[in-house]
Order: C-alpha cells, then sequence, then structure tokens
C-alpha cells in the first residue's frame, strides 16, 4: 500500500473515532432508568464547607491568603465576590516576600489585599497623586490615613507622589498593579493620556 493510501487509512480512521464517540454518549445517557414516582428518603445533606475552603477549591487561592483576606472589614469584604482578590492576586502571581506597587491605590482596598498577598516579609507601596488625595473633599486622603492607621498594615508604605515622579530604584518592584482606574485616565485624558501612562 503507498503512502498516499496509508495516509488517507490513518485519516478515516482518526476522524471517525470522534463521532462514533459521541454517538455511544448520547446512547450512554439515553439508556438511564425511569425515575420512579415513590417516596424516596432524601439523600443526605454534604456537610457544611467554609467559604474559605471554597474559594481555594476553586480558584487555587492559597489557603493562608484566603483566610487573612477573611480578617477585612465586611465593608471590603462586601465586595470580593465581584472583585475576587484572591483569585486576582493569585493570577498575578503575586506572593509572599514581594515588592508590590499599587498604582492610584485611593482609598487602599486593594493596597490591604496586597498587603496580606505579600506578607509581613514584602511590601507594598501605595501610590496616590494629589488630585486622587483631594478630590470629594479629601474622601481618599481620610480613607487611606484611616486603613493605615495604628500600624494596622506595618508593610505598607504611602507614596503620595505624582505617577511621574515615584522616587523608587529602577528595577525595584516586583509587581506595578493598576486597578480598576485605568479607565478614569482615559476618560479624562483620552488615548494619548493613558498610552502615556503605559510607557
Amino acid at each position: 500500500m503507498g503512502n498516499l493510501a496509508l495516509e488517507r487509512k490513518h485519516m478515516l480512521m482518526t476522524h471517525t473515532r470522534i463521532p462514533i464517540l459521541a454517538l455511544g454518549l448520547v446512547l450512554a445517557a439515553c439508556d438511564q432508568p425511569e425515575t420512579s414516582t415513590e417516596s424516596v428518603e432524601p439523600a443526605t445533606p454534604p456537610a457544611a464547607v467554609s467559604p474559605v475552603a471554597t474559594v481555594v477549591e476553586a480558584a487555587g487561592v492559597p489557603a493562608a491568603l484566603a483566610e487573612a483576606l477573611g480578617t477585612r472589614s465586611e465593608a471590603d469584604q462586601a465586595r470580593d465576590a465581584g472583585r475576587k482578590p484572591g483569585e486576582v492576586v493569585t493570577f498575578l502571581g503575586i506572593s509572599s516576600g514581594m515588592t508590590v506597587l499599587d498604582l492610584f491605590a485611593a482609598a487602599g482596598w486593594y493596597t490591604e489585599v496586597l498587603s496580606h498577598a505579600v506578607g509581613p516579609d514584602g511590601t507594598v507601596y501605595a501610590q496616590n497623586p494629589e488630585l486622587l488625595l483631594r478630590m470629594r473633599d479629601g474622601v481618599n486622603e481620610k480613607a487611606v490615613a484611616a486603613r493605615l492607621a495604628d500600624g494596622r498594615l506595618l508593610n505598607v508604605e504611602r507614596l503620595d507622589r505624582e505617577i511621574s515622579d515615584l522616587g523608587l530604584q529602577p528595577e525595584s518592584v516586583d509587581v506595578a498593579m493598576f486597578a480598576l482606574n485605568f479607565h478614569d485616565v482615559y476618560n479624562r485624558g483620552g488615548a494619548e493620556a493613558a498610552g502615556g501612562l503605559l510607557q
């Protein structure tokens, strides 16, 4: 048999396996016993699973991080369902001992998340430009000051500086994070301002 004939035979065998497998699965699904209408004892409910265990299992979030995020204020945790902080920092590879720059930290919601992610051996710079601290009667200034009061987050350093003049040494930061604010730069200054920010 020539090479061309062998290739055709191989292609035919390869391409017919998938439909046959799919047909087998459909037939198996159709061949289920009829459901009885008789009363059946309810199944024993599964054991309660802690929310922390659920997060860890679903997203590979380290247990220590999930536990630490559970110590934040109720107001902060109320946003977790939509923001998924454990999953985000895990996906970004942020871990214990890293140095992270939280750009436009505002009130510091993500700053605190990052503080827990990098742990006591890491550092988080909470950067805010003057405009962000002054806007709406200084709401962000007051919030970030309250969040860091009494040494609550010892591994966080405020960086109240413009983004063009951070005062940090080159290559001194492992990750720079800009969460939930990039659209504001674009909306205020357009594509040029947004592109310039990324340079």
